[in-house]
């Protein structure tokens, strides 16, 4: 088996939500057990694209707040639409829907 990639949403999913605008351009804290699922991840070699709906003028903070807090990732993709997200693939494909701010522990259960 292939490793698989792993599309993960930012705010609520990896940062603890904190509501849009303004507010997270502060220090962000990580959703419970985030940091030890990507590591674990990484390590089993599986490709971490982070999506946002942030607006691509936030990148640098973005990328800063990310690397304060050591979170793994091969690619950051940002102004995705803050709605329904839908994935269409030609391989098999899993959907996670997880409550907010839940961390992404689960996550592992799809490797």
């Amino acid at each position: 088996m292939r490793s698989p990639t792993y599309f993960l949403d930012l705010d609520g999913v990896i940062f603890k939500h904190q509501g849009g605008g303004s507010k997270w351009y502060g220090l962000m804290s990580l959703c419970p057990r985030v940091r030890e699922t990507l590591d674990r991840l990484e390590t089993l070699g599986a490709c971490i694209i982070i999506v946002t709906a942030r607006k691509e003028s936030a990148r640098r903070i973005t990328e800063r707040q990310l690397e304060a807090l050591a979170v793994p990732y091969d690619q950051l993709i940002m102004g995705i639409t803050a709605g329904t997200r839908i994935l269409v693939n030609d391989k098999e494909s899993f959907v996670l829907n997880l409550n907010r701010n839940e961390g992404i522990e689960r996550c592992l259960e799809l490797y």
